[in-house]
């Protein structure tokens, strides 16, 4: 006989796996659930074949964000063929990763962002597989923005093509027949100008001229010439032997006469300093310079009282000095 089931029991093991299993939503879904993302509008004038929900939201390549829903039409005007798609940005991510605030969500700091380029468009995550995600910068000299919603529902941040668009919209722009036209009309001028071009005569000039230069080749004055530049070369050849001959020995007599000189002027230098150190004051023969020019002194003195002797008494050669009495 089978034992009946705990009523109580079962209850408790329902309530315990409701817990456990709205626990781990809380856990997992709480990143979602207490942050409150927000939320804006985008209208893509392209395709936007590979732009899926959960597609990154980016700013210079940083993810704040991502795609929500890709939609066909949304609060727009009749005949706007553009594409709505709805992002959400995480306004902790932002705060965390800037360390200035953004308040995306105020319409006023919005629109003076709108004002100063910020713009959305399409990038390519692979050219290979095609996905797209939404890139948000500030575009230098962006166009005047244009807004489509037809009531204020969400936030909305104007678009810009992306550069393949951009290229593609440049292409579809160009006047393909007038380039062609063009391209006909310079072909038909080549044409004309090679038409015109006389082969045979521009042949027959080169082959003339061709013959020409032989001919001043072959001439026996080109040859005379040659001959005589070289029989110069070689007598300019000889002079320079011949006068390095001739310089030479110069050069060699004007070395020793160098050396010569030299010499003489270290004795001239030698017998200057001689006299010098003779003649200086306190040597020995200045002072007997100077003795001897004393002795002079006194013989000449000599002599002039003998002169004034015998102009007085011209007999004292004779006689002799008188001599003076004594008293």
């Amino acid at each position: 006989m089978s034992k009946k089931a705990n009523p109580t029991a079962v209850g408790l093991f329902v309530l315990l796996g409701l817990a456990l299993g709205g626990g781990g939503v809380l856990l997992f879904g709480s990143a979602r659930w207490f942050t409150q993302p927000i939320r804006f509008i985008l209208y893509f004038e392209s395709s936007v074949k590979g732009l899926a929900p959960g597609a990154t939201v980016a700013v210079s390549g940083v993810k704040v964000g991502q795609v929500s829903q890709v939609m066909l039409r949304h609060n727009q005007k009749e005949g706007d063929l553009q594409r709505p798609v709805l992002i959400e940005v995480d306004r902790r991510l932002v705060a965390k990763l800037s360390d200035r605030p953004f308040e995306l969500d105020n319409p006023a700091v919005l629109k003076r962002m709108v004002e100063r380029g910020l713009r959305a468009k399409l990038q390519a995550e692979s050219l290979v597989t095609g996905v797209l995600f939404v890139e948000l910068g500030f575009i230098p000299g962006a166009p005047t923005p244009v807004y489509h919603q037809v009531e204020a529902r969400y936030l909305e941040i104007p678009t810009v093509p992306n550069d393949i668009q951009l290229l593609l919209e440049n292409l579809a722009k160009m006047d393909f027949d007038r380039v062609f036209t063009r391209l006909d009309t310079v072909m038909e001028v080549l044409t004309q100008r090679l038409e015109e071009f006389n082969a045979a005569q521009i042949s027959s000039g080169l082959t003339t001229v061709l013959a020409n230069l032989n001919q001043v080749v072959a001439s026996p004055d080109l040859t005379n010439a040659l001959a005589s530049g070289r029989q110069a070369l070689e007598e300019i050849r000889g002079l320079s032997v011949t006068l390095r001959g001739r310089v030479d020995p110069l050069a060699a007599r004007a070395e020793l006469a160098l050396d010569e000189a030299a010499g003489t002027l270290r004795d001239l230098r030698q017998t200057s300093e001689t006299l010098r150190h003779t003649l200086a004051p306190r040597s020995e023969l200045s002072a007997e310079l100077i003795a001897a020019l004393d002795e002079l002194r006194q013989a000449a003195r000599a002599v002039t009282e003998l002169a004034e002797l015998l102009t007085r008494n011209p007999n004292a050669m004779i006689s002799g000095r008188e001599r003076t009495a004594r008293p």
